[in-house]
């Protein structure tokens, strides 16, 4: 099993309306998706930004992510990790959401900024985890 997280840059002015309900349509469709894949993880939002954890085989995600990056609705998708995992940080959600508070920007800044081999990283995943109950 892999955990993938990667973080991309939202082209949709997260002070509009519109961007409300692009942000329920993406979250929408990730959980009818991911639970046919067998797919896990969490979609972070703050500030104009995207951080998103997938977990899951690497015959699920891998082609989950090129269907993402070809997505048009955000740009700039940077993969920060890809790594195999023993176990989910987020086995309960096919797609949790945190969005738009201090603990998701602070996290989202940690993840971006740590090298995914560190205690850091993965104490990020964790606080992540605990964000979203």
């Amino acid at each position: 099993m892999i955990q993938l997280a990667y973080r991309s840059t939202s082209i949709v002015d997260d002070g509009s309306s519109t961007f409300f309900i692009t942000l329920a349509e993406i979250f929408e469709k990730s959980l009818i998706n991911n639970a046919k894949r067998k797919i896990t993880g969490v979609l972070a939002f703050n500030s104009g930004r995207f951080v998103q954890i997938l977990e899951g085989a690497a015959s699920d995600v891998d082609p989950m992510l090129a269907t993402i990056t070809t997505d048009r609705r955000h740009s700039g998708i940077h993969i920060m990790s890809r790594q195999s995992v023993g176990a989910r940080s987020f086995g309960a959600w096919s797609m949790a959401f945190v969005g738009g508070g201090t603990s998701a920007g602070t996290i989202m800044n940690l993840l971006a900024e740590c090298d995914p081999s560190s205690d850091a990283y993965r104490t990020a995943i964790g606080g992540l985890a605990k964000c979203i109950g």
